[in-house]
């Protein structure tokens, strides 16, 4: 009786250890999770790039060193020179909000006669609040993100570091988690089958919104007659991948420039543009493509889509859809083995 005691004891001890190194390795793992999964997200994307270059290069370490350089020119220094782009466009819209509120000011007494306004109405004073505030939360963007560069550094030498390992090793660590899942062979199959289609479409989907976007944005400027449509709409697709960033950083300072102009009509009509055919058209075109691709409704592709990106930012992209597809798959298994029909998910 004592030594089943003694057995019972070890396995709760060896539970409760295990639980809380699990936890521990989480809370240390939590602020690279970002980088973590935009390595593997780009692993995938270039894995079969991977393939073909191991084929010519029989040596692993020295193909997965070259294909992490191809990544970091394909994908990294655009990304740099987007970076600084956004930060030029702070500059010039703090600018343009400050010759906006010169601007503003010079018909305040104007607008407040033409509208018969009270005396304790002060449109000078609320217009010059208004800039101080835009103009210092752009300066509090600008000064978090400086901030937070050194972080950002560390993150990118875990994006390539992980990358690495990846390419190397990636394909011997998915045959042992294949390996080692506790569930039949033909739901592991499902499981991976589904998994596929979901990055496929989600992949496809962002590529395509982000040229949509783009070719908007490149239209409205030809529209509204801005020099370089073409050069912008090009800038407004790359801008378009990133979730947190987006076109506007391009066509609400070309619309601001045009209040500061004089010109307040095309102002107004561009503002409008950009936010109902370039900004909106994004998760539409993103939940219909990949609905229709991994054949999974729009509302759940939505949902993903938003959900991950509030948690885990741009690679909650690929992760929030994936997340609720596997929900959706081990629903189906559970019902399975209950003996309901697979209609029922």
């Amino acid at each position: 009786m004592e030594h089943i005691t003694l057995k019972k004891g070890a396995k709760y001890f060896y539970v409760i250890f295990f639980l809380v190194i699990l936890v521990l390795s989480f809370l240390m793992l939590r602020p690279f999770i970002n980088a973590i999964s935009i390595s593997i997200i780009l692993a995938y994307i270039f894995y079969p790039i991977y393939r073909k270059l191991h084929n010519i290069i029989p040596y692993k370490s020295v193909s997965s060193i070259l294909m992490v350089i191809i990544v970091l020119l394909i994908v990294i220094l655009p990304g740099i020179l987007s970076v600084q782009l956004i930060l030029q466009q702070f500059r010039y819209f703090s600018i343009d909000v400050k010759e906006m509120d010169a601007y503003l000011i010079g018909y305040t007494d104007d607008i407040e006669e033409y509208l018969n306004l009270p005396d304790f109405v002060n449109l000078e004073a609320i217009t010059g609040s208004l800039t101080t505030d835009l103009t210092k939360g752009f300066t509090n963007i600008i000064t978090t993100f400086i901030r937070s560069i050194p972080f950002r550094i560390l993150e990118t030498f875990i994006i390539i570091f992980v990358l690495f390992y990846l390419f190397r090793d990636g394909a011997r660590l998915l045959k042992s988690i294949n390996n080692h899942l506790p569930i039949k062979k033909i739901y592991k199959d499902e499981l991976f089958l589904e998994s596929e289609k979901v990055i496929k479409a989600v992949i496809y989907g962002t590529l395509v919104a982000a040229v949509a976007q783009g070719a908007m944005g490149a239209i409205g400027f030809y529209i509204f007659g801005i020099d370089n449509f073409l050069i912008w709409g090009l800038v407004m697709s790359i801008l378009a991948l990133f979730p947190f960033v987006g076109p506007a950083f391009v066509w609400v300072p070309a619309s601001i420039f045009f209040f500061i102009s004089g010109d307040t009509t095309k102002g107004i009509l561009l503002f409008i543009y950009g936010a109902l055919l370039i900004s909106s058209i994004d998760n539409i075109i993103k939940a219909r493509i990949i609905s229709k691709k991994a054949r999974i409704h729009q509302v759940i592709i939505l949902l993903g889509l938003v959900g991950g990106i509030g948690i885990f930012g741009v690679p909650g992209i690929v992760i929030g859809p994936l997340v609720l597809s596997i929900l959706i798959v081990f629903l189906r298994i559970y019902l399975r083995e209950k003996n309901y029909s697979k209609d029922y998910v």
